[in-house]
C-alpha cells in the first residue's frame, strides 16, 4: 500500500504543529492521538487533571465599578461556572 499525504491517511483532522514533530503528549487534548516524526503514536494529556466544572465566585459591581451590597451591607457575589466540553 502506497503512503499518501497525512491528510489522505488521517482524514480531515491533521495536527499541524511543530515541524520537527510532537515530542510530548502535553500539546494534544486528552485522548487525541498523533504520530511523532519517527512514526510512534502519542496520546494527548492536555487538561487531563482539570475538573469537569470550575465555579468561580466574584463580587458583583455596578457600572462605576463599585461593589453591590445587600440590605445587610454584605458584598453581593456572583458565581461563574466554567464547564469543560
Amino acid at each position: 500500500m502506497e503512503r499518501g499525504k497525512p491528510s489522505d491517511r488521517c482524514g480531515p483532522r491533521v495536527f499541524r504543529g511543530d515541524p520537527s514533530g510532537i515530542r510530548t503528549p502535553d500539546p494534544l487534548l486528552k485522548g487525541y492521538t498523533a504520530h511523532r516524526s519517527d512514526g510512534s503514536v502519542v496520546t494527548g494529556i492536555m487538561f487531563e487533571g482539570y475538573p469537569q466544572r470550575l465555579p468561580v465566585y466574584e463580587g458583583v459591581q455596578d457600572a462605576e465599578e463599585k461593589d453591590l451590597l445587600d440590605d445587610a451591607g454584605n458584598r453581593v457575589e456572583g458565581r461563574i461556572v466554567y464547564q469543560r466540553i
